[in-house]
């Protein structure tokens, strides 16, 4: 009988973490679990500190921060688990964004990844010295790895990256180094999905919604794919075969393009009758930046 009893108390206590997640994310199952363990927090408080400490929660245009869901703060669970960064830190971070994220690596997060690759040999940075003008002024980071005969080199500029902020303005050499360090990492070691400070605050800006989502429309809080899965695919009519998207980084580069043409997120958004910028199919990719140039009369 004692067995039969543990049997039935063993059988209650799987159930009920479904049942759990199927409504919302149990602070006392699962990833959260996880997480709190790690840093010796109550399940129940950290949820709400994590809430509190890596959002960035700011409304646009004077109105009121938005409301970070159970949901939200999952999908950047699981994000921060796949990549192993600490959100106490702010390692990685996000934005809320149209009921998902915006997930935003920090720079100590992106060193991090870098450091802890096996494949790792070694990482130079070379910036350009006095002799180069404001305009022209460069950093380069040069990682090599084992497993590769030649190292990858990332040159990047400041006028191309400088944006008019006060960390850009008061140290723009910093500046320049972290992004060309963040993006030969991108390159050397495929990190995709994930932003950079600069570019997480421009997406934020377009309200591009880039959480992958279930079919119903919520986070998904299963763990994300790798950058080799097959990319988005959305049907172009009812009936016909579905056609991939284009890629994240293509879709901020268009978000980049409207705010930079002065070009209307609407008026982009009707002209190919999409609700967002990243189900523009890949087809179609080449033919939206020449949109964007005519809308602005470049």
């Amino acid at each position: 009988m004692a067995n039969a009893s543990a049997k039935k108390s063993t059988n209650v206590a799987t159930r009920d973490p479904g049942s759990a997640v199927a409504t919302r994310p149990s602070p006392n199952t699962g990833l959260v679990a996880q997480f709190a363990g790690r840093y010796n927090i109550e399940p129940e408080k950290m949820l709400d500190t994590l809430k509190a400490t890596a959002f960035r929660q700011k409304g646009k245009q004077g109105a009121p921060a938005p409301v970070i869901s159970n949901e939200q703060m999952m999908a950047l669970l699981v994000i921060a688990q796949e990549y192993g960064l600490n959100p106490f830190t702010r390692e990685i971070y996000a934005f809320p964004s149209e009921g998902g994220i915006v997930p935003i690596i920090g720079f100590d997060g992106w060193v991090r990844l870098v450091n802890k690759r096996p494949e790792l040999d070694y990482m130079e940075i070379r910036i350009a010295g006095d002799d180069v003008g404001a305009d022209d002024a460069w950093a380069e980071c040069e990682i090599k790895r084992k497993d590769r005969s030649r190292p990858t080199i990332i040159r990047e500029y400041v006028k191309e990256c400088y944006r008019d902020t006060a960390p850009w303005n008061e140290m723009p050499r910093r500046m320049i180094r972290h992004k060309c360090i963040i993006q030969c990492a991108r390159v050397a070691f495929g990190y995709a999905g994930v932003y950079d400070p600069d570019e997480g605050e421009r997406v934020y800006a377009n309200a591009i919604d880039v959480t992958p989502r279930e079919p119903n429309g919520k986070p998904i809080t299963r763990e994300p794919q790798r950058k080799s899965a097959a990319p988005a695919t959305i049907a172009s009519e009812p009936g016909e075969p579905e056609l991939p998207c284009i890629s994240l980084d293509q879709a901020t580069l268009i978000a980049d393009k409207l705010k930079e043409e002065g070009v209307a997120l609407t008026l982009f958004l009707g002209e190919w009758q999409i609700g967002s910028i990243e189900q523009l199919h890949a087809a179609d990719f080449e033919a939206a930046l020449k949109a964007i140039d005519e809308q602005s009369g470049g």
